[in-house]
């Protein structure tokens, strides 16, 4: 990655020199890091990451470098979620603040709308604070709306969807999905947000909103779909959420033997909301605590999650 700082610096100090190709290999660089998150603990990635976001600010580079502006909002917007999933909070809004900002000052709606999307969920799981996630993901929808990707549009849709379940609001939760269906089916067919997801936020829209079987079925289909590296934390929570589903239709060994994934894909990529939902499930099947099967499940959890 110090190749990739001085690449950045240079390019800041003279971008009139293969300035084009630098931009490219910053941005394609900024890509494969987003891309491991998943696959790659998520410390490994913030030390990956850490030499861009510097060498950005330290050069001045998209204050002064119009250019690199779009890079460095993506940058910021990951380092931002890294420092989520870490539990560095203060760190994670700061950043995200920084990345909407100078997205804003772009004329680029497709990036603004999944920064916002990105941080309308982040807002949601670090604070629970439902007000200011939902307005951050109205933005986002107005930004979606604007820009040319349906597979951006169904997911600012989703997740606002999801928000509006969480406060019990049936109705705008339907619409939502419905609206996020609609973009889905339109979206380029190997490209970006699509059924597997979607189920998935479909799932826990019904969990919130007490239909346990409805949510059972979206999230097995969803549970199917998620098995590639980058999927790995989505997955994870997918399960949960089916674990959870499982335990509301009346089936607590069926739960916990869908939370022995989520152990295991929490310790190896250091998910945070994974941890969140199965903490959250785990509650739940307290009344089971004499049973063989929670007593298998808490020993996977020690071993595994709090080090043995």
């Amino acid at each position: 990655m110090r190749d990739l700082a001085n690449l950045v610096r240079k390019a800041a100090e003279a971008p009139e020199e293969g300035g084009e190709m630098t931009i490219d290999q910053v941005a394609e660089s900024v890509t494969r890091i987003n891309a491991r998150v998943g696959a790659v603990p998520v410390v490994q990635l913030q030390l990956q990451l850490a030499p861009v976001l510097s060498s950005c600010r330290r050069q001045g580079g998209y204050q002064s470098w119009p250019e690199l502006r779009p890079i460095a909002a993506d940058a910021l917007a990951l380092g931002a979620r890294l420092a989520f999933e870490t539990r560095d909070d203060s760190t994670s809004a700061s950043l995200y603040a920084e990345a909407t900002e100078i997205a804003g000052r772009s004329s680029d709606p497709q990036r603004r709308a999944e920064i916002g999307t990105s941080r309308a969920m982040v807002t949601l799981h670090a604070t629970g604070d439902l007000s200011t996630s939902g307005t951050i993901a109205e933005a986002a929808i107005r930004d979606a709306n604007r820009c040319g990707s349906y597979a951006v549009r169904a997911r600012a849709f989703a997740v606002h969807a999801e928000i509006r379940a969480r406060e019990g609001r049936a109705e705008s939760a339907s619409s939502g999905l419905d609206q996020a269906w609609r973009a889905a089916e339109r979206r380029s067919p190997s490209r970006g947000f699509n059924a597997g997801p979607l189920h998935g936020f479909e799932g826990v829209c019904a969990l919130h909103l007490g239909d346990a079987d409805r949510a059972h079925r979206h999230l097995e289909r969803s549970a199917a779909t998620l098995r590639q590296p980058r999927d790995a934390i989505q997955r994870a929570i997918v399960s949960a959420d089916l674990a959870l589903a499982r335990l509301r239709l009346g089936d607590p060994d069926a739960s916990a033997e869908v939370l022995h994934e989520v152990v295991d894909i929490a310790a190896r990529t250091g998910g945070r909301v994974p941890v969140q939902r199965l903490r959250q499930v785990r509650g739940e099947l307290r009344p089971w605590r004499a049973e063989a099967f929670l007593a298998d499940l808490d020993d996977h959890i020690h071993d595994t999650l709090l080090g043995g």
